[in-house]
């Protein structure tokens, strides 16, 4: 889908559908964190699209 370069060390991790739709209904604090993140990240897009 994409290529990305790293300016420091990282580490990425590759979570599945099936689990991530699992800690979503689990764990409540890290899904109204991640529904953040998608809103913020939806309306910086809609933003850029716009100018």
């Amino acid at each position: 889908m994409a290529t990305v370069t790293a300016i420091t060390a990282c580490t990425a991790l590759r979570i599945e559908r099936k689990e991530m739709v699992r800690v979503m209904h689990v764990e409540h604090a890290f899904s109204d964190v991640f529904v953040k993140f998608l809103l913020e990240r939806s309306m910086r897009i809609q933003a850029d699209l716009v100018d």
